[in-house]
């Protein structure tokens, strides 16, 4: 372990957009997600709590679409911040992005012929394959079309046009760790993908999506506003937000106003009270019996979840 962790019998109270998601979506999910899967990386742990932690570690080929994409956009603002005038061309961004999405999936087939997923999961290991998939032919050519969209929309972007002005101040830039803020003792997780301050003294905020537009979409934002006025002491009517919505090639941008603010501190407070709900103990946050998080009645969500292989074997 590395110095400094210090060994939990249950996780620590946090707060994000996903999770409500989650729980929103199958309670239990949402369950094996931020409590069933708790320390199943020690040595003594349950069963149970090793293969929701290892399941908990697997994603889909999607998902892996939007981090490896994700990756090679901050490489190439990083490269921005030293100097604006190297960077990979459209070409370069698409053959290099796909070339590792094609490792991934040699990488999965390995893993689903040695079991090494079940071992220790290391990685990526995409759940299509861990359970006994593939990608198909045309699932692969929309992968292709998809990303040759999103790579063309990056280049033409308003917010790359912005970062090649060289008044533009690069603040965050997707960092490789997991951004947060109290609130009433509450662990707010709030990961930016894209924080500067532009030519005309805005704070700007940029979210960068893969996929088709969300209901949430506004609502994550607001969460990173809130944490750029906690963590920078900006003003709210400094920032500005922006989602990049590279696969429609079209960018929405908000420029927040008070009761926005309020509006999302009310919902991060309404939804500690649903969390607080499904707890034995709320100091120690921990949860009820495992058969007091329901399953899904919408079965057709079953089929795309990580945790099938456990959920199935429950008897409730």
């Amino acid at each position: 372990m590395s110095e400094g962790y210090e060994e939990r019998k249950y996780p620590e109270k946090s707060w994000s957009i996903s999770r409500m998601k989650t729980l929103d979506s199958c309670q239990r999910e949402y369950y094996y997600t931020y409590y069933g899967s708790h320390n199943g990386w020690i040595f003594n742990s349950t069963d149970e709590q090793k293969i929701a932690w290892r399941l908990k570690k697997l994603t889909n080929l999607w998902m892996c679409f939007g981090e490896v994409v994700h990756k090679k956009i901050r490489g190439i603002i990083n490269i921005c911040k030293k100097d604006k005038s190297k960077f990979m061309n459209a070409n370069r961004f698409n053959e290099i992005t796909l070339n590792e999405l094609r490792g991934v999936i040699r990488e999965s087939i390995n893993k689903y012929k040695t079991k090494e997923w079940d071992e220790y999961p290391r990685g990526y290991m995409l759940q299509e394959y861990y359970y006994g998939g593939k990608i198909s032919k045309e699932t692969g050519d929309e992968l292709k079309e998809r990303l040759i969209q999103c790579v063309n929309s990056f280049y033409v972007s308003t917010t790359f046009e912005e970062i090649l002005n060289n008044e533009t101040i690069i603040i965050e830039n997707d960092e490789d760790i997991f951004s947060s803020f109290n609130h009433d003792s509450l662990k707010v997780y709030s990961k930016i993908d894209l924080l500067y301050k532009s030519p005309d003294g805005y704070y700007v905020i940029v979210d960068w999506k893969t996929g088709r537009p969300s209901e949430d979409d506004k609502e994550q934002l607001l969460v990173y506003a809130w944490y750029v006025m906690k963590k920078y002491d900006i003003h709210y009517s400094r920032i500005k937000g922006r989602v990049e919505y590279l696969l429609e090639g079209h960018s929405e941008e908000i420029i927040f106003k008070s009761e926005d603010i309020e509006y999302i501190k009310a919902k991060v407070d309404n939804d500690l009270k649903i969390i607080n709900y499904y707890l034995d103990d709320i100091s120690l946050n921990k949860p009820k019996e495992k058969s007091v998080f329901e399953k899904t009645q919408k079965s057709y969500k079953c089929g795309q979840c990580k945790f099938r292989l456990l959920c199935k074997s429950d008897n409730d």
